[in-house]
C-alpha cells in the first residue's frame, strides 16, 4: 500500500502507549484541552478517528460513552483494544481508512475527536475526512480537530519531520475548509508545546506572536 497517509510504525505505538499509561505530561496536558472542549457526556456515541493506540477514546470510555476508534493501523486498533480491555472499558475498534468509512451508518454519532490525525493526510486527504466526519455526525453533532500549528516556529527550524508528518495545517486552512463544508465553528484557539522550554516561550509570546501557537484546536457543530 502506498505511504500516502503517514502510516506510523509498530514501536510508535508501543513507545506512546507506554507513556499515555504512565501519565506523561504531554498526553495529560493534551488530552485535559481535548476533554474540555468536546465535553463527552455519558450515553453519547464517540468516534475517536485516527485513533491510534486510543487514549481519546478510552477516556471518554471512562465516562461512560459508546466509544467507537477507528485507524487505518492493524496495531493501532489491537493495541486500542488490549489498553481498553485491561482497563475493563468496552469499546469498538475499526481497522480503516479515515478518507472513507463506509462501515459506518450515516447520522450515526453524537461527537468525533480527530486528534493528531489531520498533519498525516494531505489536503486531499483531509477534506474528504472532513466529509465523512459530516456524513457520520448526527445532526447537531460536533467534530473536535487537534493538530499542530503550520505557522509555529519548530516547522520552520526542524531539522527532522516528526514521524508520519506529511502535511501540518493552519488555523485559516481548518475554519475555511469545516465552514465550506457547512459546519459552524463553535470554538478555535491555539494551545502551547508541551515540550518544557518551547512551552514556555509559548506562554510568553503566544498572544501577540503567531509563531508562538503551538497547537490548533477547533471544535465545529454539523447544521
Amino acid at each position: 500500500m502506498e505511504n500516502r497517509y503517514g502510516l506510523l510504525s509498530d514501536e510508535y505505538y508501543n513507545r506512546k502507549s507506554k507513556l499515555y499509561l504512565q501519565n506523561s505530561f504531554h498526553y495529560a496536558d493534551r488530552l485535559k484541552t481535548i476533554l474540555k472542549t468536546l465535553d463527552p457526556k455519558k450515553g453519547e456515541k464517540i468516534l475517536d478517528i485516527g485513533c491510534g493506540f486510543g487514549s481519546c477514546g478510552i477516556e471518554c470510555a471512562k465516562l461512560h460513552c459508546e466509544v467507537t476508534g477507528l485507524d487505518i493501523s492493524p496495531k493501532a486498533i489491537k493495541t486500542f483494544e488490549d489498553i481498553a480491555k485491561k482497563l475493563k472499558l468496552n469499546v469498538k475498534g475499526i481497522v480503516s481508512s479515515c478518507t472513507s468509512m463506509p462501515s459506518i451508518k450515516s447520522n450515526s454519532f453524537d461527537k468525533i475527536v480527530c486528534a493528531d490525525i489531520i498533519e498525516h493526510l494531505n489536503y486531499e486527504d483531509s477534506l474528504n475526512t472532513f466529509e465523512e466526519c459530516k456524513r457520520v455526525l448526527k445532526k447537531g453533532g460536533k467534530l473536535l480537530v487537534y493538530t499542530p500549528n503550520a505557522h509555529h516556529f519548530t516547522e520552520y527550524v526542524r531539522l527532522k519531520k516528526v514521524e508520519g508528518h506529511i502535511c501540518v495545517k493552519t488555523m485559516k486552512y481548518l475554519r475555511k475548509t469545516l465552514e465550506a463544508l457547512g459546519f459552524k465553528i463553535e470554538k478555535s484557539f491555539y494551545r502551547p508545546s508541551s515540550v518544557k522550554i518551547v512551552r514556555q516561550l509559548d506562554i510568553l509570546f503566544g498572544s501577540f506572536l503567531p509563531i508562538f501557537r503551538k497547537r490548533l484546536c477547533v471544535l465545529a457543530v454539523k447544521k
